[in-house]
């Protein structure tokens, strides 16, 4: 069975990646989500399949927050 943790050698996705930094950013600070996601996925030079990824990620996460807490 594959282990659910990940190690140092294992690549992350830059989707998911930014999907968390800009849940993070907005949690935290007085961030406006739409700006952030935009901001992030353009430095961290998304495809436009990574950049919907991201944005779908962001927003399922916010739709099930209740439900994830």
């Amino acid at each position: 069975m594959p282990s659910l943790h990940t190690s140092a050698d294992t690549p992350r996705s830059p989707a998911r990646t930014i999907a968390l930094a800009v849940l993070l950013a907005c949690r935290t600070g007085d961030k406006a989500l739409d700006n952030e996601l935009e901001k992030r996925a353009m430095d961290g030079r998304l495809d436009e399949r990574d950049r919907s990824l991201a944005m779908e990620l962001v927003y399922g996460t916010l739709r099930r927050q209740e439900t994830i807490d």
